[in-house]
């Protein structure tokens, strides 16, 4: 074989390792840098959800005292249906009334201090002591009744706005909670977003890299072909 065909060859083979190599280091970088990104977006979903994991439990406190003044606020049925509790929504009764401290205070002081003295004149069974003490428990109950029956009222207002408070304060960190879940969810849909994108993008950047290499083979036999048409290998004679 003439010197300068066998030089074209050696030039071809060359040429055809050199594209083959640089094809194969393009896809491999190609798909290390896609699982590179992939890994990160990765990362950044488990940072994202340790985050959240985390608010869950520095919420957790706020959340079960709130959960635990709404249950005194509610009343749930077997249907599980809840309506106010009816401890919260009742009305003043006589029995409210006779368990009323301030009432059974100055009722029993009253009686006391008229038992006493009738006691000290020797009449405390005496008809005039029980209609003593019959009319001061009338008058003592006519005076009592609006204030037993406002502290009553007080009483519950201020039983249900504290626990209207505490139940708020779950409310809001509910709320605080729903919008950092929601937060979360937007960020990690983005990094799986860019996971997908990344491993698209490194599939698709190994296939031209193949792609690529292949077209550069195929040119590079192609012009070898076409020396070879051009410069015959068959040795010319003559002078």
């Amino acid at each position: 074989m003439p010197k300068f065909v066998r030089t074209s060859v050696f030039a071809t083979v060359i040429g055809l390792g050199a594209t083959a190599l640089a094809a194969w280091l393009a896809s491999r970088n190609a798909g290390q840098a896609a699982d590179t990104q992939a890994n990160s977006a990765r990362e950044a979903t488990d940072t994202q959800m340790q985050m959240y994991n985390q608010q869950r439990k520095d919420q957790t406190p706020w959340r079960q005292a709130g959960e635990s003044a709404l249950n005194q606020l509610v009343d749930t049925n077997f249907l599980g249906i809840q309506t106010p509790n009816p401890e919260n929504t009742r009305a003043f009764s006589m029995s409210d009334f006779n368990k009323d401290p301030g009432y059974q205070f100055r009722m029993a002081e009253g009686q006391r201090a008229l038992e006493g003295s009738a006691s000290a004149r020797g009449s405390l069974n005496s008809g005039g002591t029980l209609r003593a003490l019959t009319r001061y428990g009338q008058d003592m109950g006519a005076q009592e009744y609006q204030s037993a029956y406002n502290r009553f009222n007080n009483d519950q207002a201020n039983r249900f706005n504290r626990l209207a408070a505490m139940a708020g304060i779950g409310q809001t960190a509910n709320s605080q909670l729903a919008q950092s879940g929601q937060n979360a969810s937007n960020n990690i849909s983005q990094n799986q977003m860019a996971a997908g994108n990344a491993q698209s993008a490194g599939q698709i950047g190994q296939s031209n890299a193949i792609n690529s290499g292949l077209n550069s083979g195929v040119n590079t036999w192609q012009n070898y072909q076409m020396m070879n048409r051009m410069f015959p290998t068959t040795p010319k004679t003559g002078a």
